[in-house]
């Protein structure tokens, strides 16, 4: 997701805060941000017993457009795996030192900020997990829903639904439809939601929760656990980092001498008026295209070899470029050529690609735990309008990569922590109001389809799916993997997720583009297959 909008965080007040602010103060009232009011806090700010542990929330779990997210991630196996087993390990997991925090419920303190309260009475009456299990008698080709879930399409590229129409597959049929975070507020929810879809040959595991609780790399960490457990390994779980004390909170303040350095795009931060022309075009977009198509697609390793080929051909000196700066790239020029095809004069971009900042912030991170929380920003890639009139995807790789050299070494990411603490808001820059503006994020690094093992749950006698891939699907392996945002009151554009790729070097991506987007990468596709 892209993230924008407004810190919790302590902020350092200035005089031009004010007008940098406006338009995260917008994104927080067009997310409905639940938690803002004393009343909808039924459980009190004072409700903190001496039976509690208190696990506050940290800088950037406290970004607006993070607390009003939540978010789900879907495993498919093509096994029959034991949900009571996979339930009763999650739960030891939540037993081990302060991976206790998972099991919480989510409180409102009296400054606003969100923080997990744990009660330490070891036969607590409340569940850790909320649970859920449906028992289907058929298999999941047979089922109407579960054979319309986006399969692999060989070596040609290929569109798919989104996550909306399997909804029913991510969270329990009692859940509100509309959930926000309110809902932990006024409830006595656990944070974790444990929803398991059984199959007679396959199994659907969804693990949903507050955003706020942690980013895709978190959720990685908490996977990884989790197979340690349910293997019967719990010594190899490693400590939750900093469970009480955020990393970040020394980064990017006064005293962080190698934060001063002024950040590269630092001249182009908005604020004031074309803050405030920028926030009329983002929200008259918002209230003329309130949705826009959300779609998987299947990128085959072909496809991105196809890619890589056509940036080593128009580049004369092709540097180094990741499988993310050409998807990423490919996407973003996808989403600039139409919407400069519908009769729009040339704008500029703005390329927002969220990277992790675990590992990029010298003598700050150790290895050897796991960092469960948000830690990402946005890096920043600009184009001029000249740019976008010519705009070919290898070009626009070359530029994501300069970006991502230069604006995530030590320096200047601390440099880019500080701007957001002073700002109080994740920065925008942009160089124009009328500036296009698109966003990616990519999970590849979390590996998903690497870390996850729930052999250790598979059912000896299953029948597996007949299409079962032998060479990536080993039983308690996912076959496949998606995530979806249950909530999220602002609904994003011009977003890519690259969920990451599999044995076979096939990727999954999710698309959240507008219709002519999406007509030209079908044209796309049908000229290369």
């Amino acid at each position: 997701m892209l993230l924008v909008g407004r810190f919790s965080a302590r902020q350092r007040q200035q005089p031009t805060v004010t007008q940098s602010m406006m338009f995260s103060a917008i994104i927080s009232w067009l997310s409905g941000l639940a938690c803002k009011t004393k009343h909808e806090n039924v459980h009190g700010h004072d409700q903190t017993t001496e039976t509690d542990d208190i696990y506050p929330l940290h800088f950037i779990d406290q970004a607006s457009m993070v607390r009003s997210s939540i978010i789900c991630y879907n495993f498919r196996f093509n096994h029959v795996l034991d949900a009571q087993a996979l339930h009763a390990s999650l739960l030891q997991l939540l037993q081990i030192g302060d991976w206790r925090k998972l099991g919480g419920r989510l409180r409102l303190n009296k400054e606003g900020k969100l923080e997990i309260h744990v009660s330490r009475h070891v036969k607590s009456k409340y569940d850790k997990v909320r649970f859920s299990h449906v028992q289907l008698d058929v298999a999941i080709g047979e089922h109407p829903l579960g054979a319309r879930l986006p399969t692999e399409t060989g070596s040609s590229p290929s569109i798919h639904q989104g996550f909306q129409p399997f909804r029913s597959f991510s969270h329990p049929s009692d859940m509100p439809a509309k959930l926000l975070v309110k809902h932990w507020l006024t409830s006595d929810e656990p944070i974790l939601c444990l929803h398991i879809t059984s199959f007679t040959d396959a199994t659907l595991v969804a693990l949903s929760h507050p955003h706020t609780l942690a980013d895709a790399m978190g959720m990685a960490g908490i996977m990884t656990a989790w197979s340690h457990v349910l293997s019967g390994r719990p010594d190899l779980v490693v400590p939750v980092a900093s469970p009480r004390h955020d990393v970040l909170s020394l980064v990017g303040e006064e005293s962080d001498d190698r934060a001063q350095d002024r950040f590269i795009l630092e001249h182009t931060l908005m604020k004031g008026v074309s803050m405030a022309l920028f926030v009329v075009r983002v929200v008259w977009d918002l209230l003329t295209r309130r949705e826009v198509p959300v779609h998987h697609v299947f990128l085959p390793a072909k496809f991105v070899s196809h890619l890589r080929q056509q940036a080593r051909d128009e580049l004369v000196q092709a540097p180094f470029l990741s499988d993310g700066d050409l998807i990423t790239a490919y996407f973003s020029t996808m989403i600039i050529k139409s919407r400069l095809s519908t009769g729009t004069k040339s704008r500029p971009a703005t390329i927002f690609n969220v990277f992790n900042l675990r590992g990029r912030i010298d003598d700050t991170f150790d290895p050897d735990q796991a960092y469960v929380q948000n830690m990402m920003l946005p890096c920043t890639t600009l184009l001029s309008a000249e740019e976008t009139r010519s705009v070919t995807f290898p070009k626009v790789a070359l530029g994501l990569r300069k970006s991502i050299t230069t604006q995530t070494v030590d320096s200047q990411v601390r440099a880019l922590v500080r701007i957001a603490k002073t700002s109080g808001a994740t920065p925008m820059f942009v160089t124009s109001p009328a500036s296009m503006v698109m966003a990616c994020t990519n999970w590849s690094k979390a590996q998903f389809s690497r870390v996850v093992d729930f052999s250790a749950a598979a059912v000896p006698q299953h029948r597996g799916t007949p299409d079962a891939d032998t060479k990536s699907d080993a039983p308690g392996k996912p076959a496949m993997f998606w995530g979806s945002e249950i909530a999220s009151i602002v609904p994003p554009r011009d977003l890519t997720i690259i969920y990451g790729k599999n044995a076979t070097g096939d990727y999954w991506i999710l698309g959240n583009y507008r219709p002519e987007t999406w007509d030209l990468i079908r044209k796309d596709f049908a000229a290369f297959d």
